[in-house]
């Protein structure tokens, strides 16, 4: 992993430019705004790892859907579920910083969107252009399903998986839930899948993760438990017999969809890097 980290490090100052580029759309999915620019530059990005991007539109007027499949050297699967669109940023007097310029100010990217998930979305796709650049294929075989209306509800994804479910077939999902609690450890949130039973297969893929969080951080993570309070197409995943965990690179000063919402550029790069070691690690394991 070494040569990996070292692209990432070099790579840094150009993914946090590009992941600013993305924070200044304001693609708020309550108000339909730039959500069709804005996956414009989440395909541009998915382009430049995956010669298998789709856009996905099945209803005239609502926010493309894009899925792409870069294939690994593992015969196995792992499925990233993210989003594009974000929430109000609310009353801008609220904000010490415009919500839609990025600004950068002591280490910290304040934008809406930066925690909630447009962070998560681009730190797991730098993981792959890595190991693409340092061994031309990912340890695994990825896949992406990025949408653009998570804040009302996922009706048009929620169609398409009914009629699409090759799209989500895979070994495990990693989506953004959750941040770090008040000791600084990371905070792993795993789903219960009605499918998953007798076979070990979700306890497996916790333990997988778990450790792979450990490894890096060298601090053990928090292991929590979500079947209300999570997205309707992460239910829709569990249902689908798919192992779901989810992680962030939020922290708890990140103010997710609040005034002030931000992420640390080091967490950022640092959770490119994690998500590259959750790679390897659920290849061999």
């Amino acid at each position: 992993m070494e040569k990996v980290f070292d692209f990432i490090d070099k790579s840094s100052a150009i993914y946090v430019r590009e992941l600013q580029a993305l924070l200044r759309k304001p693609s708020v999915s309550a108000d339909n705004e730039a959500l069709k620019e804005t996956a414009a530059m989440v395909k541009d990005l998915l382009q430049g790892i995956s010669c298998n991007v789709e856009v996905i539109q099945p209803k005239r007027g609502r926010a493309p859907i894009l899925y792409a499949k870069v294939s690994g050297d593992a015969d196995k699967t792992l499925l990233f579920y993210n989003y594009y669109d974000v929430r109000s940023p609310g009353p801008l007097s609220e904000w010490d910083y415009q919500p839609f310029n990025a600004i950068i100010d002591a280490g910290k990217i304040y934008a809406r969107g930066a925690a909630d998930g447009k962070g998560d979305l681009v730190a797991r796709m730098k993981a792959v252009e890595a190991f693409i650049k340092i061994r031309e294929a990912p340890t695994l075989t990825v896949k992406f399903i990025v949408e653009g209306e998570a804040g009302i509800g996922s009706p048009t994804l929620l169609r398409v998986a009914s009629h699409r479910p090759d799209m989500f077939r895979a070994d495990t999902c990693i989506y953004t839930a959750g941040s770090r609690d008040d000791e600084g450890r990371l905070e792993l949130t795993l789903t219960d899948s009605p499918r998953l039973t007798g076979d070990g297969s979700e306890s497996d893929i916790a333990r997988v993760v778990s450790e792979a969080v450990t490894d890096f951080y060298q601090r053990n993570p928090v292991v929590l438990r979500d079947s209300d309070n999570i997205s309707p197409v992460v239910q829709t995943i569990s249902r689908l017999g798919i192992p779901a965990v989810g992680l962030s690179i939020a922290n708890n000063d990140s103010r997710a969809a609040s005034s002030n919402e931000n992420i640390n550029t080091a967490d950022f790069v640092d959770g490119i890097k994690l998500t590259a070691v959750i790679m390897q690690k659920l290849s061999a394991g």
